[in-house]
């Protein structure tokens, strides 16, 4: 989303990491300010991020990890599944939520 404008529901996450630059971090707290909306889902990714925090390990077998091409196993790669993993959680529980409303 272009910095200013709408809601700031792309950035959050980005925001909630500390990831923007400083000029995007003021645009998002401005906005946060004065949006309830984007106030309520920037609390729903803090309380989603804390709940997938608290899961309990899971431990892989033996047989899926040797199914797991060497090139995936890289740090890069898997930081970026783990990351499209949390975003569509996140899209999952926002859904929810809304079809609760």
């Amino acid at each position: 989303m272009t910095a200013g404008f709408g809601h700031e529901g792309d950035r959050l996450s980005a925001f909630l990491d500390d990831e923007l630059g400083d000029r995007d971090a003021m645009v998002v707290t401005r906005h946060l300010a004065r949006c309830d909306g984007c106030t309520d889902e920037l609390e729903q990714l803090r309380s989603l991020r804390a709940a997938l925090r608290g899961l309990p390990g899971v431990q892989t077998p033996l047989s899926s990890a040797e199914a797991v091409p060497g090139e995936l196993s890289m740090p890069t790669q898997r930081t970026l599944g783990e990351a499209s993993v949390i975003i569509c959680m996140t899209r999952v529980v926002k859904c929810v939520m809304l079809a609760r409303r």
